[in-house]
């Protein structure tokens, strides 16, 4: 019997689906070995999870600051004039932007 370096065996079943996966991405790589894949892949690769809550909360943030900037936009058609507090509004709401986008990007780091 032939002496492997490698003794231990490890095993795990996987479905029709995800065995095609596996071996499409084999392919990508070029391995025809699966045995050889699996261990790269689970002693070199990593993944990635990705939380997206604060984008959730900046578009709902964003869409309600769009629903304001177009109702001041609405009344500035309607009746023509465009007051300086609504250009105020508008400004206040574009910092209300920034700051969102500028915390999303701390917090990604």
């Amino acid at each position: 019997m032939v002496k492997r370096d490698r003794n231990i065996l490890v095993r795990f079943f996987v479905t029709a689906e995800e065995k095609a996966v596996i071996q499409r991405r084999m392919e990508l790589v070029g391995l025809t070995n699966m045995s050889i894949y699996l261990r790269k892949i689970s002693m070199d690769g990593y993944l990635i999870n990705a939380d997206y809550t604060y984008i959730k909360e900046m578009n709902a943030e964003l869409s309600a600051i769009g629903r304001n900037i177009n109702q001041i936009a609405a009344r500035a058609n309607s009746t023509g004039i465009i007051y300086a507090d609504d250009i105020a509004e508008i400004k206040k709401k574009q910092e209300e932007i920034w700051q969102l986008q500028k915390s999303i990007l701390l917090n990604l780091r």
